[in-house]
C-alpha cells in the first residue's frame, strides 16, 4: 500500500508543478536513510519486548515514518514503535495522518 500511497503523492506533485522536497521525497532516499539510522543498531533490535521512538521534524507525507516502522517490523515482529512528527504544512499533515489512518485500519483488519 505504501508504494501505491507514494506514487499517488507524486503524480499530484507533478501535475500541480510543484518542486521535489516539498511534498515528495523519492522512496529509494527514504529507504536510504531509514537503513543509515538503524544501521548501528541492527543487533540490538531483535530484542525480545523492544521500544524505540523515532521522532521526524519535518514528516510530510509521513514516508519516512512508515518505512522506519516496516523496516523495524521486519527485523522484529514483536517490536513496539512510536512514532512523531511535525509537519507545517497541512495539505501534507493530512496526507500524512490518512496514511497513518490506513495504516491502523489495515493492521487492526489482520488475524491475530
Amino acid at each position: 500500500m505504501g508504494d501505491a500511497f507514494e506514487y499517488i503523492i507524486r503524480k499530484f506533485n507533478e501535475a500541480a508543478n510543484e518542486t521535489s522536497g516539498d511534498h515528495y521525497t523519492p522512496r529509494d532516499a527514504i529507504r536510504l536513510l531509514v537503513d543509515l539510522l538503524f544501521a548501528e543498531k541492527d543487533a540490538a533490535l531483535g530484542e525480545a519486548n523492544i521500544v524505540r521512538t523515532l521522532y521526524d521534524p519535518t514528516a510530510g507525507t509521513g514516508g519516512m515514518l512508515a518505512l522506519a516502522e516496516e523496516h523495524l517490523l521486519a527485523q522484529n515482529p514483536d517490536a513496539r514503535l512510536s512514532l512523531y512528527g511535525q509537519e507545517y504544512n497541512p495539505q501534507s499533515y493530512a496526507i500524512c495522518m490518512t496514511g497513518v489512518w490506513a495504516s491502523v485500519r489495515t493492521e487492526a483488519s489482520r488475524p491475530s
